[in-house]
């Protein structure tokens, strides 16, 4: 079975500079699918100069995996942009002929449905399902993030037929459990979300209720959301704002070295990846009860909850960080390619038996 992993538009993947939600679980699937075995290759616009090589440390090497670059470049969030890609993207699959198309993203799907190849395309959309996004197709099948999404997407007998549920993964080197902590309270997110959605705004006010505890946030994308943050941290002691969190060791270490992650998001989480994350380096979770996160805290590994005094009574609660590492492992990324495999594998063979 040849895969053809589609990744995403709007920034450059294979390496990931700064965090990315969808981005991150390209990276990840492809990491995920060369350490099994599989022959696959993957899709991406067109990367840097400056970064034409993967590094880990101080060794620089090409990745162990094909990558086929588009001539155009990431084109930022604007999805009325993506349609030169995916047209690019088409191209290079008519050439590749794979047995299996995976879109980590449904926009990708119109160009290829008149491909004839099976189009496994997953949703990870922090909102409601828009009219047209689960088009009824022989070729195409879908996979959602969380049990929360499938639920809510998934309606119609035809289309729970056709779905998955199924997180994103995380590799191994994600695995770092934190043993040496530096007592601060963490927030991480693309300011592009604004000020409400991921819970700023919340986090800011548990800074200023709290005085005597340390709040440390992270975030890049909108420039009048940083002044403000530049602001306040001039305006409260104990709190403080560190801009962009590049991917490797320093994300590692920001998670591992929390006392806790604070997601208080208000929007409905499709996932959370960042909760995994921070899982996955022995570090709890408070956040709300929207969306998926439920479903990602479990019980003695954190807090979900809409009750903002609940929040912040968390805020004095000890966990145990032991028990959160070891739940993140159902997080794995072999966990994800393995059923990813058995879902195409099935596909193709309901194909050959309707043939």
């Amino acid at each position: 079975m040849k895969i053809a992993l589609i990744g995403n538009y709007g920034h450059q993947q294979f390496p990931l500079i700064s965090y990315g939600g969808v981005e991150s679980s390209v990276e990840t699937t492809a990491w995920g699918l060369h350490r099994a075995g599989s022959n696959f290759f993957c899709v991406v616009p067109r990367r840097g100069p400056r970064f034409p090589r993967f590094r880990r440390g101080s060794r620089s090497y090409a990745y162990p995996f094909e990558i086929i670059e588009t001539r155009r470049g990431p084109t930022g969030q604007a999805r009325r942009k993506a349609r030169g890609f995916i047209e690019e993207a088409r191209q290079i699959l008519q050439i590749e002929r794979p047995d299996v198309i995976w879109c980590q993203g449904h926009w990708s799907v119109p160009p290829l449905l008149d491909l004839g190849t099976p189009i496994l395309t997953t949703f990870q959309d922090s909102h409601e399902k828009r009219p047209g996004w689960m088009p009824r197709h022989e070729n195409l099948f879908f996979r959602f993030v969380s049990r929360f999404l499938y639920e809510l997407w998934a309606v119609e007998e035809w289309e729970r037929e056709r779905s998955l549920a199924l997180p994103t993964g995380l590799v191994d080197e994600e695995y770092d459990l934190g043993t040496d902590r530096d007592d601060y309270f963490l927030w991480v997110a693309a300011l592009s979300w604004g000020w409400h959605e991921k819970g700023l705004d919340l986090f800011v006010e548990l800074a200023r209720r709290n005085p005597r505890k340390r709040f440390v946030a992270y975030g890049t994308g909108n420039r009048e959301i940083e002044r403000r943050l530049r602001k306040i941290e001039g305006e409260l002691s104990n709190f403080e704002f560190r801009g962009e969190l590049l991917r490797g060791v320093a994300h590692r270490n920001a998670f591992k070295r929390a006392r806790a992650f604070l997601m208080p998001t208000q929007i409905l989480e499709a996932l959370g990846r960042t909760v995994i994350e921070s899982l996955s380096k022995g570090t709890p979770v408070i956040g709300s009860a929207n969306g998926a996160l439920p479903e990602l805290i479990a019980e003695g590994c954190g807090v979900s909850s809409n009750d903002f005094a609940r929040l912040e009574a968390a805020l004095e609660m000890d966990f145990d960080s032991r028990r959160c590492f070891e739940h993140s492992k159902r997080f794995h990324v072999e966990h994800e390619v393995r059923e990813l495999l058995r879902a195409s594998d099935s596909i193709l063979r309901r194909g050959a038996l309707g043939a």
